[in-house]
């Protein structure tokens, strides 16, 4: 067969396909010139296909984001602190009230308790002439606040209190050292850092009474708050719990500190905040004589310990709400998932079916001009 019949072949076969792929001049191939045009780059659909996509995308880390703040998680509060109550001599009628006050603060995007405790101590049947020397150790959460810039400044402050602690009793003095006060006996691997605040009561009225009064700020944790939910976790409120069976000879595991002795009888008060009519109590460990403040009361035990939960019931509502509108939301991105994927399908198609065409008319034109 010659070079020109076979080429003539070639072209017929080839016709159909021409046809559909490019415009061929009229002069290179038999019979009527095609009307079919190639398909285009489906430039506007990939575009509205991408820009689909990064919107859905972008939509919904932000509803997750949304979604998250509306419905935060909170942790448990860490173990609390402890203000424990001695004297020098055994056998004092005590009263220890603690008023503590706490407000959330952020530092580095965290959420931390700076907390104030006014602490009064009380004491009845005395001489007026030889006031008893209190002892009020503080450890954990109830720490003093540490002003000072290094170790060396702490151990040469020994015997002076900073500006953490205020009082205007005589003989004021804070020690630090280590110690296990909730415990009559206990080794040095569970003793922790405490701070001991001592000094004199001063007489008051004209029955025997006694009375001192202390500012303490500390850097806490007595609450963790999220939302409209707020656990709080107070000190431990009260002295060291000896059985009656050892008497006069148990020694408080305090460091540097001999013959503290635990007043009794003791009567312990410890308040926190108020509540709006808005707030629900929940979750106490203790149920409190009062809500406004909220007030616990202990005179048969030597420690009180107040926890619980306290929860905005009009923060809840809004809350609930918001969860609510960021759901609509939440259902109108799914609903817009399955028609963005049917635009993918068809826009990748058309890709295909261009880049196919493509290559086809191209090895066409090579063999029609070869």
């Amino acid at each position: 067969m010659s070079s020109k019949t076979s080429k003539l072949v070639r072209g017929l076969l080839l016709l159909p396909l021409a046809r559909c792929l490019v415009r061929t001049p009229a002069a290179t191939i038999s019979g009527p010139a095609s009307s079919a045009a190639p398909p285009r780059f489906p430039t506007t659909r990939l575009v509205i296909a991408v820009l689909g996509t990064v919107a859905l995308g972008l939509g919904t880390v932000g509803l997750v984001n949304q979604f998250d703040a509306a419905l935060p998680t909170i942790g448990d509060p860490p173990p609390p602190g402890s203000i424990n109550l001695y004297f020098d001599r055994p056998d004092v009628r005590a009263q220890l009230n603690v008023e503590v006050t706490s407000a959330l603060a952020t530092m580095e995007n965290e959420d931390y308790a700076s907390d104030a405790y006014v602490v009064r101590v009380l004491a009845e049947g005395l001489d007026q002439n030889d006031m008893p020397t209190f002892f009020i150790a503080l450890g954990g959460s109830a720490l003093p606040r540490d002003d000072l810039a290094d170790q060396s400044d702490r151990q040469s402050s020994n015997g002076r209190c900073s500006s953490a602690t205020v009082s205007a009793v005589p003989e004021l003095a804070c020690i630090e050292t280590s110690g296990s006060p909730d415990s009559a006996w206990a080794s040095n691997e569970v003793k922790e850092d405490i701070v001991v605040v001592s000094g004199r009561l001063k007489p008051v009225g004209e029955h025997g009474g006694g009375i001192a009064y202390l500012d303490i700020s500390a850097y806490a944790s007595t609450l963790v708050k999220s939302g409209q939910t707020e656990v709080f976790q107070l000190p431990t409120v009260g002295t060291t719990y000896l059985p009656a069976t050892i008497g006069d000879e148990a020694e408080i595991v305090i460091d540097d500190f001999t013959g503290l002795k635990v007043p009794s009888p003791l009567s312990i008060t410890v308040s926190y905040g108020r509540l709006s009519p808005a707030d629900r109590l929940e979750s106490v460990s203790i149920e409190p004589i009062t809500r406004e403040p909220l007030t616990w009361v202990e005179t048969s035990r030597a420690t009180l310990t107040p926890s619980g939960t306290i929860t905005d019931s009009r923060a809840e509502r809004d809350a609930g709400r918001v969860t609510f509108f960021w759901g609509v939301l939440a259902g109108i991105l799914g609903s817009l998932l399955l028609p963005l994927l049917g635009w993918w399908r068809v826009t990748v198609a058309a890709c295909w079916r261009w880049g196919i065409c493509g290559r086809t008319s191209n090895k066409s034109v090579r063999g029609l001009s070869g």
